[in-house]
């Protein structure tokens, strides 16, 4: 953000606004891939021409980086399990569906998980669409976030904050509340 500011000859601003809601007419519709209760190819990019889909980040992700991606994004308890499902099944073959990555979520949850209140996939697809739509970082962001860790990360963004308001200005979150 910094350097874009900079870049347009911007050096503080009276406010700044962060939306880190998403649109749930994107969401609903099944074949862009959101949606683990009807069969679609696993895409979740909100714009559907650009950038790389969950399947893609999925067949090249390390064990780690998911785990790390579920536990913060989509704050599952079970990240380590399901990153550790998920490579095992990517070496027999790719994952390019929602039903199939969700069948192996609920397989990895076990029976008390589907008893529920929501799906035991909901976590695991919300992260890789936070992480594949950049929607709450940007992509700076999201190499900061891929290089610090979470204390790393707020501390940072907490002084570009600092460093490119002015006092007395306002910051604004828009935050989507499920």
């Amino acid at each position: 953000v910094a350097e874009l500011m900079r870049g347009a000859g911007v050096f503080a601003c009276d406010a700044m606004l962060f939306d880190l809601g998403v649109s749930s007419m994107q969401l609903d519709r099944a074949e862009r891939g959101f949606s683990f209760r009807k069969d679609a190819p696993l895409d979740m990019r909100m714009d559907s021409g650009s950038g790389e889909t969950a399947a893609e980040l999925l067949a090249h992700v390390d064990e780690r980086e998911l785990r790390r991606i579920l536990a913060h994004w989509g704050e599952e308890r079970r990240a380590a399990s399901i990153a550790r499902a998920v490579v095992r099944e990517r070496e027999r073959t790719p994952l390019t569906r929602t039903v199939q990555l969700a069948e192996l979520v609920e397989r990895v949850a076990g029976p008390a998980a589907r008893r529920s209140r929501i799906h035991p996939a909901t976590r695991t697809f919300q992260a890789l669409r936070i992480v594949v739509n950049e929607e709450i970082l940007g992509p700076l962001g999201m190499q900061l976030f891929q290089q610090y860790d979470e204390t790393e990360y707020i501390e940072s963004s907490i002084a570009l904050v600092q460093q490119n308001i002015y006092i007395g200005g306002a910051l604004t979150l828009i935050v989507l509340m499920l």
